[in-house]
């Protein structure tokens, strides 16, 4: 009996340490794969094609390392520093495994030109007392400050292969943008520059595919345009909207 007592003993201890050593090897084979494996990271949010490319570059030294030297701080902030990018919120999701949401900015960071352009068109209309101007393509009376305003969103849409042959500045400030065949963008008094980026991405993402049906194009919104096609009805951009029941965000 002492001799089966003394048995069952052993048993349980080489037991226990059989089960601590797999145990210990596990946990050694986590560590490693956190500390030196890949790591993993999914983008939410409703991005473009070309902001996920910008994304994917971004992120490139961050996947090339592991889940256990990111600074989730120092990621944030190399996601924040593009200029389309609001909100960043960052959730680990198990080992080398995180997921990135991003939300758009809805007041872009403008560049020194950008803003040199929103101050002129200021500039214009306080200088016209209010009087409404039409900057006209290859206008011969045109004097510098126009050119500069009609080159800079000319600039803008040339990128995306769209003419431009007007842009129009009531007595408000509000600026309209007359396109070739007819087609006109309107962007308001204010961040006009933000609000023709934002189609430009909208344009890409939504409205390339059919933008022979568009005749009209409204960006006054937070997150969205509004489309008036050229035959009855109105549409919105397809995955902006949540802004087709919202009136313009302002003048």
């Amino acid at each position: 009996m002492p001799k089966t007592s003394h048995n069952s003993s052993r048993q349980l201890t080489w037991a226990f340490w059989a089960f601590a050593l797999a145990l210990l090897l596990v946990a050694a084979e986590l560590a490693r794969n956190y500390q030196v494996g890949a790591l993993q990271i999914r983008v939410e949010g409703n991005l473009s094609p070309d902001e996920r490319e910008q994304l994917a570059a971004l992120l490139d030294p961050y996947v090339r390392t592991s889940a256990f030297w990111l600074d989730s701080e120092d990621l944030a902030k190399d996601l924040g520093s593009l200029p389309w990018v609001g909100a960043v919120e960052i959730r680990p999701t198990g080992f080398s495994q995180a997921t990135v949401k991003i939300s758009h900015s809805l007041t872009t960071r403008l560049s020194s030109p950008e803003r040199t352009l929103v101050n002129t068109i200021r500039d214009l209309v306080r200088a016209n007392a209010h009087a409404p101007m039409s900057l006209i393509r290859d206008a011969l009376d045109m004097d510098t400050s126009h050119k500069f305003v009609f080159m800079a969103f000319d600039v803008m849409l040339d990128e995306i292969g769209i003419r431009l042959d007007e842009v129009e500045i009531d007595a408000s400030g509000q600026v309209v943008l007359h396109m070739d065949a007819g087609k006109t963008l309107t962007l308001g008094s204010k961040e006009p520059v933000a609000r023709a980026r934002r189609f430009a991405r909208i344009y890409h993402s939504d409205l390339k595919t059919n933008w022979h049906q568009v005749a009209h194009v409204d960006a006054r919104y937070a997150d969205a345009v509004a489309v008036r096609a050229s035959h009855q009805g109105q549409l919105i951009a397809a995955h902006f909207s949540s802004a087709s029941n919202a009136s313009g965000e302002g003048r």
